[in-house]
């Protein structure tokens, strides 16, 4: 391994919200990362939450700053507070748990000074380090030794990972990762706006901060050659990309891409003009002054705590975004609560992502589920009821029959006269 990058000049930024054990420690390994493989980075550190919890002891190399919201992991304000406090003429504007090559942070490195005013430093392609390889790491330095590049042509995610322990968790060759890890100058980084705060919790906002600085005229280029590695962690509720704010991130990204190169200039000077959320159903937008936040309502929708919804796919039979899994996943969200969706994936992994939607578990097995497997996955939930999906390339005509299938419950019906006995329901009786 070459000798550490000189970050001597760059502030690394991160948000964090500690919602798991997992996040903390991973947070101790991105600092180890720094320690390890550069030398005098400045890690500016934002947590959020109602009591500080993080275990970090505050050095030359770490600065720690704590805001006092329990609300929604608001990332975009946190960064921007990072980004605030450091003077340091380079960022690094990173996720709490995703680590870099060295070799492309020294090529990031250069590319600025050679007049690029961003850079991605990975080439796209986000492979996740298990829970397990993690724990054993016995350095950075040897890590980095021991893995080899996988380009983005290469990926194939409807094939079952060769390595359950690193494999790619996001990008291919049709769409190339843009968050993560982005270097970028303080200069270009304040007058392209820093991170819109219209983006609240998860998604679409790294794209969209990307897609802004192209378009007010910043040179943004891409380190090929190395991928960005992911620490992998238990998803709270805010590690999730399924509540309503995803959807309002969705629509603040349209709504900026659609702008010309004036009308966003404009836009970004005035502040992201306030939007008008609707967030009626899931979140109290407090302000006051010692707070400023979204706070979750109470669950809200018909409750479905005696079912388990058991999803068979195969991957060689229909793909994910072509199946209507994604609906039915969409409905049972805006409708309903306190549900389990169980999802069995045979021929590849083409639905894993899937995982960060609300209240399911993912199992991938290239042999198939038998009736047994499938039994004691049933009787591990628990749960007397259960209705089974076995996903089709029809989509449209199968998600008429889910739809009208949940309109029963929604008209009053009891689920005990909807959905079916699962087998724990069976022996419990």
């Amino acid at each position: 391994m070459a000798r550490p990058v000189d970050l001597s000049h760059v502030a690394v930024i991160v948000s964090v919200k500690p919602d798991s054990p997992d996040r903390v420690a991973n947070l101790a390994r991105l600092r180890d990362y720094y320690a390890a493989m550069t030398t005098g980075a400045e890690l500016v550190v934002v947590e959020q939450g109602a009591q500080p919890a993080l275990d970090l002891p505050v050095g030359d190399d770490l600065r720690l700053l704590f805001r006092r919201d329990d609300g929604c992991h608001w990332k975009t304000r946190n960064m921007n507070l990072g980004a605030a406090v450091s003077a340091r003429p380079y960022l690094l504007l990173s996720d709490c748990d995703t680590v870099p090559h060295p070799a492309a942070l020294a090529e990031g490195m250069a590319r600025l000074g050679a007049g690029a005013d961003a850079a991605h430093v990975h080439n796209g392609i986000v492979m996740n380090i298990s829970r397990r390889r993690a724990a054993a790491l016995t350095g950075w330095a040897a890590f980095f030794d021991s893995v080899r590049t996988v380009a983005p042509e290469t990926v194939d995610h409807r094939n079952a990972c060769p390595d359950p322990d690193l494999y790619p968790l996001y990008g291919d060759d049709r769409y190339r990762a843009v968050g993560g890890a982005i270097l970028c100058t303080r200069a270009a980084f304040f007058t392209a706006g820093g991170w819109n705060e219209n983006f609240v919790g998860y998604g679409h906002e790294d794209r969209e901060f990307d897609l802004r600085l192209r378009r007010l005229g910043h040179a943004v280029a891409r380190v090929e050659g190395w991928n960005l590695y992911h620490l992998d962690h238990a998803r709270g509720i805010d590690s999730r990309y399924a509540s309503a704010f995803c959807r309002l991130n969705e629509a603040e990204f349209e709504r900026v891409a659609a702008m010309s190169p004036e009308a966003l200039r404009t836009y970004v000077d005035a502040g992201f003009r306030a939007l008008s959320f609707d967030h009626r159903h899931d979140y109290d937008r407090v302000s006051t002054a010692d707070e400023e936040s979204w706070r979750r309502r109470a669950p809200r929708g018909i409750d479905l705590s005696d079912l388990v919804i058991l999803v068979l796919a195969d991957a060689r039979v229909v793909r994910y975004w072509d199946s209507c899994l994604r609906d039915v996943l969409d409905d049972l969200e805006t409708g309903f609560r306190n549900y389990e969706v169980r999802l069995c994936e045979t021929g590849g992994t083409d639905f894993r992502h899937i995982h960060s939607k609300l209240n399911i578990v993912y199992r991938s097995s290239p042999a198939g589920f038998d009736a047994a497997a499938l039994a004691a996955i049933l009787t591990e939930t628990g749960r007397p009821l259960v209705y089974r999906l076995r996903l089709v390339p029809e989509a449209a005509a199968q998600l008429q029959r889910v739809t009208a299938l949940f309109d029963r419950v929604r008209a009053g019906t009891p689920p005990a006269e909807v959905f079916a006995p699962s087998a724990a329901g069976a022996g419990a009786a």
